[in-house]
């Protein structure tokens, strides 16, 4: 009797496993009985497997913008900077001034397009320090119509380098004028004076207009212009305010002219240069033992006439004890100061 137990267990087992499963449809009462169908069995002692972890994939972010070339730069790069800064309706504003520049400035599209390009290397850099101090990109045109963007322009009655600033005014923003070293040459320290200023007459002035006339005839006296005639608005190129110099109401015209090429070259048969390659300038300051531009060219394996060419400050390219150290040179340079090392070989 102990010994049938065990069997009868697994007789009762089997026959509760083995119950009909009802259909999960509905039968017509002719329909014939489906057949019972016996559920597996399980076996009490099988562990529980986990389903594995679903799998992430890695997420590939849409319209990835590409990461700008830190050497070289394309002219489609700066004309598209300053086009989405420039004050929209570029093209209808200035009146019959800004229409008679427009016309002069494309009546030789090659020549114009060319300029543009050969000034593309200062642009880039001089942009990108109008923008990053949160100045109306016009500002970034004004070495354009004052030096043709020539470091080392010399205007009639003294103006001197990119931004043609005269010598009391260059002092007075904190340029170094000495034997040896005209701070005026020098494309970082004329276009930091040079925003300084900028900065200080749009606090003045407001509107970028009257603070390029500022620019050009001194504050002094377009404040007092702006006094005599207050119902005149600078930017509408009727020559307001009175009293002003032709070239003064001319300046503000060419920046609008320059503005609206910029904005909208179609409109004049012109073709900007956006695809052509230049190389990027950046700013370095020389070590104390470095005692002329010829020197550290040597050291960097460029060429001494091209990096005196960019930076005239300095007379026969002597840098002096006590003269300021700060001069642009080619991104390559800087790339190959800061390129890695490399490995020591093996014995």
């Amino acid at each position: 009797m102990i010994t049938r137990v065990p069997a009868l267990l697994a007789l009762l087992l089997l026959a509760a496993c083995q119950q009909a499963v009802r259909p999960n449809v509905e039968t017509s009462p002719s329909a014939p009985s489906p057949e019972p169908v016996a559920a597996p069995a399980v076996a009490a002692s099988a562990p529980e497997i986990s389903p594995p972890p679903p799998v992430s994939e890695p997420v590939v972010p849409a319209n990835t913008e590409p990461t700008p070339d830190p050497v070289y730069g394309l002219g489609e790069e700066v004309f598209a900077r300053l086009r989405t800064e420039l004050e929209p309706g570029a093209c209808d504003a200035g009146g019959a001034i800004a229409r008679r520049w427009r016309q002069r400035f494309a009546a030789n599209p090659v020549l114009f397009a060319r300029d543009l390009e050969s000034a593309l290397p200062l642009m880039d850099y001089v942009s990108r320090e109008v923008l990053h101090k949160q100045l109306p990109a016009e500002f970034a045109l004004i070495p354009l119509i004052e030096s043709g963007y020539r470091p080392a322009a010399i205007g009639l009655g003294g103006p001197t380098g990119l931004w043609q600033m005269i010598a009391s005014t260059a002092r007075n923003h904190g340029i170094i004028i000495k034997q040896g070293y005209d701070g005026r040459l020098s494309p970082v320290e004329s276009t930091r004076a040079a925003l300084s200023y900028l900065d200080t007459l749009q606090a003045m002035m407001g509107r970028w207009p009257a603070t390029v006339m500022a620019y050009n005839a001194g504050e002094n006296r377009v404040r007092a212009a702006l006094a005599r005639s207050p119902e005149g608005d600078p930017a509408d190129g009727n020559h307001h305010p009175h009293g002003l110099n032709n070239v003064t109401y001319d300046y503000v015209g060419k920046l609008q002219a320059l503005s609206c090429l910029i904005a909208e070259p179609e409109r004049a048969g012109i073709e900007l240069p956006l695809q052509s390659r230049f190389e990027r300038m950046l700013e370095l300051t020389l070590d104390e033992d470095v005692t002329s531009i010829e020197q550290f060219a040597n050291r960097q394996g460029i060429s001494g006439k091209s990096l005196r060419t960019l930076n005239p400050a300095y007379k026969s390219g002597r840098v002096a004890q006590g003269m300021p150290r700060q001069i642009l040179v080619p991104a390559s340079a800087m790339a190959t100061m800061i390129a890695p090392a490399p490995a020591p070989s093996m014995p």
